[in-house]
């Protein structure tokens, strides 16, 4: 089945008013340049609440599957939490799903990852990209919505590569949702100029292809 990509670039119009950060901001400043690096990626995963939800809706209405990965256990329940509301609101008969690395077990998670398979009607898994993007297939999945990108092609193709393996018989999305004027787009930006070297160095066309995506030339949202 095809694989396609999609960027969905939010104006600082469109985004959440981000909760407050000024103290881990104050704390990762003293911990030095990685931690307020991913501190700031964390506040602009804050932004991104109504429209990951707002996307993973229009799938779930359609009885879709949708995963969503974020890069922390906070953004993750702060996903899951509006979804599980939104669901409840609408009556759908939809599952929510969530666990990460924090307070999920590997065999907790492999449990999930069979509800999710197995589950027949609309499903939406809430988790980080480290406790789901290595050893987890996903291959049944409609939606793919990166909340939250990372920093490396290798990163990216093999977390990609959770919903996209043998087996899969679903046409799968894939969205990069992307804060403007936030950290987000200097992740973008090393992204774009990485993957196209994946193709010169591993012959991976189809990642190389994402950095089209990400840089918003093609399939873009809007």
């Amino acid at each position: 089945p095809p694989k396609r990509r999609q960027s969905l670039y939010l104006s600082p119009e469109d985004q959440d008013k981000p909760r407050a950060f000024a103290a881990e901001l104050k704390r990762a400043a003293k911990l030095g340049p990685a931690a307020l690096l991913e501190c700031k990626l964390a506040e602009s995963a804050s932004r991104k609440r109504t429209a990951v939800v707002e996307r993973a809706m229009d799938t779930l209405r359609e009885g879709g599957k949708v995963i969503v990965f974020t890069g922390r256990h906070k953004e993750a329940d702060s996903m899951a939490d509006p979804l599980h509301r939104a669901v409840k609101r609408e009556k759908l008969d939809a599952l929510v799903l969530s666990g990460h690395g924090g307070d999920t077990s590997p065999e907790a998670r492999n449990d999930m990852r069979e509800r999710y398979m197995d589950h027949r009607g609309a499903v939406v898994l809430v988790g980080t990209m480290q406790a789901w993007g290595t050893g987890y297939n996903l291959h049944d999945t409609d939606l793919l919505i990166f909340a939250q990108l990372p920093w490396t092609g290798g990163e990216l193709h093999q977390y990609e590569q959770r919903v996209s393996r043998r087996g899969q018989t679903r046409p799968v999305l894939i969205v990069y949702v992307i804060c403007e004027e936030t950290v987000d787009e200097h992740v973008a930006a090393t992204l774009i100029n990485k993957l196209p070297a994946m193709e010169d160095v591993a012959g991976d066309v189809e990642t190389a292809s994402a950095a089209e995506a990400i840089g918003g030339r093609e399939d873009k949202e809007k």
